[in-house]
């Protein structure tokens, strides 16, 4: 039997007493009881509790760590990568006729703008469906998914704290995070995203996030 205990990777981060978090007292400090189940077991892990200093007590408690990336939407040097947008057609294929239901164009611009994370590709494909409502039974177009694109974008200025932008301009710059606060903060949040090229790991900020005008005076700043 195998028992798979999926969204605690969501849990949001909180700081306790001392230099401990919410996401320490559960897998380092309770560890051993989250093992004690006598079947094969999987539980999602905030992709932040991997960059943290106590990776290395994590990992002697959770010896098989496995860090799941975002589906590749393009590479480090911001070209796009037809094998993840082919993916991620896949994903929503197996839910909806995509002939029917998008533009050839607009699905492509959907799966680009989700970053390569298929929960926020279904929130945009959720969006532009509102949109393109008075359109029916007409294709979701351009105009839908750019509203869409638009309304994710705005959620995303609403929770970007001003300080971040800057070191989201370094990460666009080196495609790589820094081990501190901050940068964890960006992982949990969906801020930057982890991408693997072979078997190293590297970052980008998420599509939304660039579109901000005050990301982009960041990034002109660098």
């Amino acid at each position: 039997m195998v028992i798979i205990v999926d969204n605690l990777d969501r849990i949001p981060f909180r700081k306790l007493d001392g230099a401990r978090s919410n996401h320490d007292a559960l897998y380092i400090e309770h560890g051993e009881q989250l093992r004690s189940l006598r079947c094969r077991l999987v539980y999602t892990v905030p992709i932040a509790s991997l960059y943290s200093k106590n990776v290395k007590v994590l990992t002697s408690i959770f010896p098989d760590c496995r860090v799941l990336p975002m589906i590749k939407t393009h590479t480090p040097q911001n070209q796009p990568w037809p094998e993840g947008l082919a993916t991620l057609r896949r994903i929503l294929a197996k839910r909806i006729d995509l002939d029917e239901v998008f533009e050839e164009q607009a699905l492509e611009t959907l799966c680009a703008e989700s970053g390569g994370h298929p929960r926020i590709l279904m929130t945009l494909v959720r969006y532009a469906c509102e949109y393109a409502a008075n359109r029916y039974p007409q294709p979701i177009d351009a105009n839908a998914v750019d509203r869409a694109i638009a309304r994710f974008t705005s959620e995303y200025s609403r929770s970007v704290p001003e300080e971040y932008f800057p070191l989201l301009a370094r990460v666009s710059r080196a495609k790589k995070c820094d081990n501190d606060d901050a940068y964890r903060d960006m992982l949990h949040n969906l801020i930057v995203l982890e991408y693997m090229n072979g078997l190293e790991p590297w970052h980008d900020v998420h599509p939304s996030v660039q579109r901000l005008a005050k990301y982009r005076g960041a990034l002109s700043d660098v």
